[in-house]
């Protein structure tokens, strides 16, 4: 019987990036919503005994449980045949996609202050958008013209996909990275991205 993985995810959260190589790469799984809020699970776990702190993604491995985007998404393209997703240890192919996944983690961060403060007004929220603007600045400048950013699709166009897609609600404008965009939407189109979406809205739905 094949190893099934168990995904414990938020709505909206960079946990999408996860569930969309799962997909990708072909790996059986389920999936459990996580409400950030009561910090509960779908099913009443206290979220904090599966993962300590208490962020999404978590995957679940038999009796492990594996955190971090940048620690699970390079797991999980080492679960897939795909060489694109599984480049070979200790070669440069595979420092580029972790250079890039890595790279995800400080757009993520300069996100922080939106989340964590909720619509940040005057100084604080002018520096926050300042920081974010210029990761987007330097994302813009690093992606290619037409293509994944490092040629083909990898588990980096995922991550930044999603962070991409949060733009529009702390009120960045995409129209100055047309490139970010189109990777955006490049991710979004994708038969892997629209299952995700739609296992993850079932759920939603479901929760009421």
């Amino acid at each position: 019987m094949a190893q099934t993985y168990k995904l414990y995810y938020a709505w909206g959260a960079c946990s999408l990036a996860s569930h969309i190589m799962l997909i990708e790469a072909e790996v059986p799984f389920t999936i459990e919503a996580v409400n950030l809020q009561t910090e509960k699970t779908a099913s009443g776990r206290d979220y904090y005994e599966i993962n300590p702190r208490g962020a999404v993604p978590a995957l679940e491995i038999i009796d492990e449980v594996l955190t971090q985007n940048d620690a699970i998404l390079p797991y999980i393209g080492d679960l897939s045949d795909i060489p694109a997703f599984c480049p070979v240890q200790g070669s440069m192919r595979r420092a580029r996609v972790d250079e890039a996944i890595g790279f995800c983690g400080d757009i993520h961060s300069a996100y922080a202050a939106f989340f964590t403060f909720g619509k940040v007004k005057g100084e604080v929220g002018e520096r926050a958008m300042a920081g974010l603007k210029k990761r987007m600045r330097q994302l813009e400048a690093w992606l290619p013209e037409g293509t994944y950013w490092l040629g083909p699709f990898t588990q980096a166009d995922a991550y930044a996909a999603v962070l991409i897609s949060w733009a529009p609600g702390v009120g960045l404008d995409m129209k100055d990275y047309p490139k970010a965009q189109a990777l955006k939407e490049r991710v979004w189109a994708r038969p892997s991205t629209k299952k995700a979406l739609a296992q993850e809205e079932a759920q939603r739905n479901k929760a009421g």
